[in-house]
């Protein structure tokens, strides 16, 4: 599990100078579904957050705990879609 779709990338890259392959001997996912995502091979399987939806829950938290002068400690969901590509391996097809 990589923090973002460009580390995911080096860490392709490292991998493949050390002679590792990717998904053979390890899989890759990461985070953001950016444009790099798919610019790259293997495709990079990507958690994709809804930014926009993010952003909003955010602020209406901010607003939250600024208007009720309190510190909460709930936790949100962020909507999120697991977008399958090439960089995890299949073990039913193993």
């Amino acid at each position: 599990m990589v923090i973002d779709d460009l580390f995911a990338m080096r860490i392709i890259q490292l991998l493949n100078l050390y002679q590792y392959q990717v998904p053979d001997d390890l899989s890759i996912i990461s985070f953001n579904n950016s444009i790099f995502a798919t610019l790259v091979h293997p495709y990079l399987t990507s958690i994709d957050v809804d930014v926009a939806e993010l952003g909003k829950m955010a602020t209406q938290s901010l607003i939250h705990k600024l208007n009720d002068n309190q510190q909460t400690s709930g936790r949100m969901v962020v909507p999120h879609q697991l977008i399958k590509r090439e960089t995890v391996i299949d073990l039913e097809q193993k």
